[in-house]
């Protein structure tokens, strides 16, 4: 395998662990702030309930919010993106394509630039 081909190579597997990890992040932005409105939500009222004299509610109250908001806000984990990978339909397919594309893309514009670069130079030493 050449110098170029390795190079690329290493640019696909880059973009086929990088992306993923990006739409990770990128689809639990807005779950984050979902999580973090909720649970100020549920301090709130557990500072209400304290406040009437409601401690042990207060105190369950605290303790089920947390996981009532992690549920509520969405979150994909790794596992979710790769059934969401696996579905078989419309979204699914665009996601590959996400994923795949460019990499096909590079290799094709990467390979008729080395190859337009390569009959250039054998033109160019053929002059001389």
């Amino acid at each position: 395998m050449g110098r170029w081909q390795r190079i690329g190579a290493v640019i696909s597997v880059l973009w086929l662990i990088g992306s993923p990890l990006y739409l990770l992040v990128t689809e639990n932005e807005p779950a984050d702030r979902s999580y973090a409105a909720c649970i100020e939500d549920s301090l709130t009222t557990s500072t209400r309930m304290r406040e009437k004299g409601q401690q042990d509610e207060a105190d369950t109250w605290e303790l089920h919010s947390y996981d009532w908001c992690l549920r509520a806000a969405g979150y994909m984990s790794p596992v979710g993106l790769a059934h969401a990978f696996l579905e078989g339909n419309y979204h699914s397919a665009m996601l590959w394509g996400f994923l795949l594309g460019p990499i096909a893309l590079l290799w094709l514009v990467g390979s008729l630039v080395i190859g337009k670069v390569r009959r250039a130079g054998r033109d160019l030493r053929s002059l001389e």
